[in-house]
């Protein structure tokens, strides 16, 4: 047993001998050596920032079929909300109000660490209005200044947040129909954004509204028939930053540096890395982002770009923290085969509407070389014999 050992490793190391020897150039053995790579030179290119740069504001999104309902401020964005209970009458007639209350279900926050609670005005509003052809803002120039009532809003997330509303109001709404216009909410905040589920979720606003009738007490919940959320802006944008956003709609556009790319280059996988700056982002999930191939020739750089081509895009999404990477490899391809030309591409929310969310990048001109924007393309080139 111990000499078939001895024989067995004995031919290990002969084989090993033969595999060394195999690797040496002299290829004792006469064997045809072929890999890939004695085919293809494989290449890396990396370009920190960008040829052009640019972030245009679209203040006027439409967010009427948005799941959320935002209350209060946060980093320079402002939102009360706009709330409509139009069936009340015909729920409850002939019935005197005894007490009111409004359930907000609250879904998430907008806040930095150690926010604060904030207070709430509710305002009766002046205007006729119906949620699909009201311009929001306008109401804001339309509601009785003296609240009917106050409450606050807490920092954290309850399950639900509820509200008084006053018996005259209401009962006004049981008794003249016409006259009901509904209500605004005003949050008095400077940190934070309390986001509450819309109507268009099975978690809406709801009054509960006891009343009596005939003698006896009775209670019904009532469902919001309109409810809107009124978005402003005090932000500014810096002149060294790019910006993305929902609710109040920001694009950014950029263009590539990919000159120094060989014609017909395979690229094996290209991705342009986005530093964000924290600091001045609103953001607290994963948002998916449109990006948008556009035309330059009905673009003027030097004075925004307003307009793109909208035909095929792709999506990457941002999960938060300090950085995005956007896989740009078919579009890099493209432009190095000049299938298409380079133009450039537009940045901006999937669906404008329905969040609120601002994510905030530096740009190429940023001191710090770290934060510009990031090229970097992996790609095979044939090798010239």
């Amino acid at each position: 047993m111990i000499e078939k050992k001895r024989y067995y490793l004995s031919g290990m190391f002969i084989l090993l001998l033969v595999l060394v020897s195999c690797s040496s150039d002299k290829n004792p053995f006469g064997l045809k050596e072929f890999s890939k790579s004695s085919l293809l030179n494989v290449q890396h290119l990396v370009n920190t920032g960008t040829v052009k740069e640019a972030t245009v504001l679209y203040p006027d999104v439409d967010v009427r079929t948005s799941n959320e309902l935002l209350l209060g401020k946060y980093r320079g964005d402002e939102s009360a909300i706009l709330l409509k209970f139009g069936e009340i009458a015909e729920k409850i007639d002939s019935a005197t109000v005894k007490k009111v209350y409004l359930f907000l279900t609250p879904w998430y926050k907008l806040k930095d660490a150690g926010a604060n609670p904030f207070d709430v005005s509710i305002h009766k509003v002046t205007m006729s209005w119906d949620e699909e052809t009201i311009d929001p803002p306008d109401v804001l120039n339309n509601y009785e200044a003296l609240p009917l009532t106050t409450g606050q809003i807490p920092a954290a997330v309850n399950k639900l947040d509820t509200l008084s509303l006053t018996i005259d109001l209401v009962q006004n709404w049981i008794d003249n129909p016409a006259a009901n216009n509904g209500i605004i909410l005003l949050g008095n905040s400077a940190d934070h954004l309390t986001v509450y589920y819309s109507d268009e979720t099975t978690n809406l606003p709801r009054l509960k509204v006891v009343y009596e009738r005939k003698g006896v007490t009775d209670s019904l919940k009532i469902d919001a028939s309109e409810a809107l959320s009124v978005i402003q802006t005090e932000y500014q944008l810096p002149p060294d930053r790019l910006v993305v956003g929902s609710g109040i709609g920001y694009s950014s556009f950029f263009q590539l540096e990919i000159s120094s790319m060989p014609k017909y280059a395979t690229i094996n996988r290209a991705f342009l890395e986005l530093q964000v700056d924290t600091t001045q982002m609103i953001h607290a999930a994963s948002r998916a982002f449109e990006m948008v191939k556009f035309n330059a020739t009905t673009l003027n750089w030097e004075n925004s770009p307003e307009l793109a081509d909208s035909a095929g895009f792709d999506t990457s999404l941002y999960w938060g923290g300090s950085k995005i990477m956007i896989n740009v490899t078919d579009k890099i391809q493209k432009w190095v085969n000049r299938e298409t030309e380079n133009d450039g591409f537009r940045l901006s929310a999937l669906r404008p509407g329905k969040s609120l969310y601002r994510t905030v990048f530096y740009t190429s001109a940023d001191p710090d070389s770290m934060k510009r924007p990031k090229l970097e393309v992996f790609y095979t080139v044939p090798i010239k014999n």
